[in-house]
């Protein structure tokens, strides 16, 4: 469906991470970074496709772009919440740096479980603790991401919004792709705009209720913010609006 498109092609600036497993170094391709560096214009399905790369799942992506080679796997290793990707590459843009940030991030849900704790854990061997480290790798750095948003750049509550399910049923988290499985996704998804705005606890790191409202309403709102800006800026540049909306995209958030 994405044909030929290139990243500089597409209808707004995006940001999609992935890791090299040859170079073990991640790999971003940026609307801004191919400015400088030519060879992250590539084809956004070959992008696409190395971000979601999911190891375990699929086998590592190769292409090769303007003499360059890519040996790509999921962007979970570097972002598993891009948001953060999304920020930074703004903030490194001097026209952008003095301006207000508005944010939505949208998770992929996360299961309320546990491991099994202390007493067997301590008799683990390596084996087993090489099949659970990627899965403690991904949720510590899901909830870091979160904790470094919500500290670090300490955006206004009424220009951040992050809409996550905290307590996806386990069964329905595989890589099931049947048509009941996508079903219940869906079901899940439409179920939690009606439930209430939660935001991570920095200092406990538990999701609480924000007392925002709805998801759904929480997202009305922001809708509402982006809109006045967008004709804010029709009226102020005329012809000449320059397009501030960003996509960030990885296999897992």
């Amino acid at each position: 469906m994405l044909g030929e498109t290139l990243i500089n092609q597409t209808a707004t600036n995006v940001v999609i991470s992935a890791f090299d497993i040859k170079l073990l170094q991640p790999t971003i391709f940026s609307s801004f970074k191919i400015k400088d560096v030519p060879h992250l214009n590539v084809k956004l399905s070959d992008a696409c496709i190395g971000t979601s790369a999911a190891p375990r799942l699929f086998p590592p992506y190769y292409f090769k772009y303007q003499n360059t080679e890519f040996n790509l796997v999921d962007g979970v290793f570097i972002a598993p919440m891009p948001a953060n990707l999304a920020i930074n590459e703004v903030l490194r843009q001097e026209e952008y740096k003095n301006r207000e940030i508005i944010l939505l991030s949208v998770g992929t849900g996360n299961t309320n479980t546990t491991s099994p704790g202390f007493d067997a854990n301590r008799t683990w061997t390596a084996a087993d603790w090489e099949k659970s480290n990627l899965t403690m790798i991904e949720a510590a750095s899901s909830t870091m991401n979160e904790y470094r948003i919500n500290s670090t750049f300490k955006l206004q509550p009424q220009n951040y919004l992050r809409i996550q399910e905290y307590n996806l049923d386990p069964s329905i988290c595989s890589a099931d792709a049947s048509e009941e499985n996508m079903d219940k996704l869906v079901q899940a998804g439409q179920d939690l705009l009606n439930e209430p705005v939660k935001r991570m606890n920095v200092d406990t790191f538990v999701p609480e209720e924000t007392g925002e409202g709805t998801n759904a309403e929480a997202l009305d709102k922001l809708a509402q913010i982006l809109y006045e800006e967008k004709v804010r800026r029709l009226g102020k540049r005329a012809s000449k609006f320059t397009r501030g909306f960003f996509g960030a995209f990885s296999a897992t958030y």
